[in-house]
């Protein structure tokens, strides 16, 4: 983990701010499908490496991935800097954790496994950090029931801002400009407005 003492450093020389990102829904990097590799014999994957949107309530519901995933929280949040000796907890280059990336759910019943699972993870990253701000990873939304799950996941008191990921140049909604500023905007508004976050 040497390697995130040298981005930490080459970070702050550059006086920026990082957000630690601590696994992936992806297969890229090991992320969740690892995970389920390693301790379900069930799980199905795509070609690609990647989970099906179906195995994703799998990830959220699975104790035996909950312990491989938090062993690896553990390891990264209460690391001390090799060369400072700050324990990263207290590195304020560090501007938040981010528990996944991309998190999403297909179904209601993945949909509360995720709730669950977010405010779970959220709680026992904030035990090792009370210093630090803690995001879902959340992908975002472009359908209601999808809005409505980031809503839910993005409300919860142990997620401290909301966060989604927009990919203008492959969305066929997004036609210009100003559809971009609106989809934008929406989401803004949504977190400001309904969540009372940034």
């Amino acid at each position: 983990y040497a390697h995130l003492d040298a981005v930490l450093d080459a970070a702050r020389a550059r006086h920026l701010r990082v957000i630690f990102v601590l696994a992936n829904r992806w297969h890229d990097y090991g992320g969740f499908p690892e995970y389920l590799r390693w301790c379900d014999p069930e799980a199905t994957f795509e070609a690609s490496g990647n989970l099906p949107m179906a195995m994703l309530g799998r990830f959220y519901g699975s104790n035996a991935a909950r312990s491989l995933y938090r062993a690896h929280v553990e390891r990264v949040v209460s690391r001390v800097h090799a060369r400072t000796s700050v324990p990263y907890r207290d590195d304020e280059t560090i501007f938040a954790w981010e528990l996944a990336n991309e998190t999403l759910a297909q179904s209601d019943e993945d949909q509360a496994a995720l709730v669950a699972w977010t405010r779970s993870e959220a709680t026992h990253v904030k035990s090792l950090d009370p210093n630090h701000l803690v995001g879902a990873g959340h992908i975002g939304y472009d359908t209601l029931r999808e809005r409505d799950a980031w809503l839910e996941v993005d409300a919860l008191d142990v997620v401290d801002y909301a966060d989604v990921h927009l990919y203008p140049l492959g969305d066929r909604r997004v036609t210009s400009a100003r559809t971009l500023s609106a989809a934008l905007r929406d989401r803004v508004e949504l977190a400001h407005g309904v969540l009372h976050k940034p």
